[in-house]
């Protein structure tokens, strides 16, 4: 069995390999490589594979494997859930038979072996299914309140006009407007006030004039926190362009992180800094107003620091609110 030493040490490979970590770091593992024989093995063995890569050309598995593809990401991470928890460090090539096994084709292995422990491993922490769901987002906020009196509190309603003056009717739907609305019909019905979770609902609805079947029926009576919940995917499907479907869930989700602001959970405003970075990335390239790409790198950037003062939260509301006015 590996001691902890080893373990450590073979987690940071990769990052050694490519030169990510710190000065310190790099010297304490360069020693620990000098005498330890498996992690010598081990280092290269990952060599191996970047030689691998470099040298070889897999060939295009076509549509249907790219299709499928996310599906099985998701099986082999709920299997790699439900199974006894694995030890760290368990040895690269145990990591490249479960992934044999549950993902690709052998004939893929050799050249797409490095590039999925990469992938695996920022979907794992980054991506995990509902990272990117407003409504999953939201229900991970800890708070005294509960979410209706933040929003009530925190959420300011969207002005009939933008920043510059000019009136916010347009002939097209306002897809960022659909999804503040959305986030705030969550955190009403989960605070139990579902008349307001109603009425943002049918603001939905009156913004998109053609109102799908789901909508529909829960602006009809008293919406349940669950129902609200499972009309995402249908409100998502609706965006009839790229840019559309980012500003859905970028409106959603600035509200998240302004309840998440008023209720000073720190360690749910750290988490956020990936999922503001993403949708910065996501945004850039569809010719947004710069400012708005401006203030989530911002934002991203303060929320990632070691602690959160009180006027951190203020300039992180103030960030917020004007990325509102400049997207809605």
């Amino acid at each position: 069995m590996k001691n902890t030493a080893c373990r450590d040490a073979q987690d940071q490979l990769v990052e050694y390999i490519e030169g990510e970590l710190d000065k310190t770091q790099h010297a304490l593992l360069a020693r620990h490589l000098e005498t330890c024989a498996d992690c010598q093995k081990e280092l290269k063995e990952i060599e191996r594979l970047r030689a691998t890569l470099v040298s070889e050309q897999a060939p295009e598995p076509g549509a249907a494997f790219w299709e499928s593809f996310p599906d099985r990401v998701w099986r082999a991470y709920q299997s790699e859930q439900t199974a006894a928890p694995r030890q760290r460090g368990a040895g690269l090539q145990g990591l490249l038979e479960r992934l044999r096994l549950a993902l690709v084709p052998p004939v893929l292995i050799p050249a797409l072996a490095l590039s999925l422990i990469v992938g695996l491993a920022l979907f794992f922490a980054l991506e995990s299914p509902g990272t990117t769901s407003i409504a999953a987002f939201q229900a991970k906020i800890h708070n005294g309140e509960n979410l209706a009196q933040l929003a009530r509190r925190s959420v300011a309603p969207l002005p009939a006009e933008t920043q510059f003056g000019f009136s916010a009717a347009a002939p097209s739907v306002s897809f960022f407007r659909v999804g503040h609305w959305y986030a705030e019909s969550l955190a009403y019905a989960a605070g139990g006030e579902t008349d307001t979770a109603r009425q943002r609902l049918v603001a939905i609805a009156t913004q998109l004039g053609s109102v799908p079947a789901g909508l529909n029926t829960l602006t009809q009576g008293k919406p349940s926190h669950a129902h609200i919940a499972a009309l995402e995917p249908e409100l998502a499907r609706l965006a009839p362009k790229p840019r559309d479907a980012v500003l859905f869930r970028t409106g959603g989700q600035l509200v998240n992180l302004l309840l998440a602001v008023a209720a000073h959970d720190r360690a749910m405003l750290r988490g956020a800094a990936p999922e503001i970075l993403r949708l910065r990335q996501e945004l850039e390239p569809l010719g947004v107003a710069p400012g708005a790409v401006r203030n989530l790198g911002a934002l991203a950037d303060l929320l990632a620091g070691s602690d959160l003062a009180e006027r951190d939260y203020d300039k992180a509301a103030r960030l917020i609110r004007d990325t509102q006015l400049i997207l809605m």
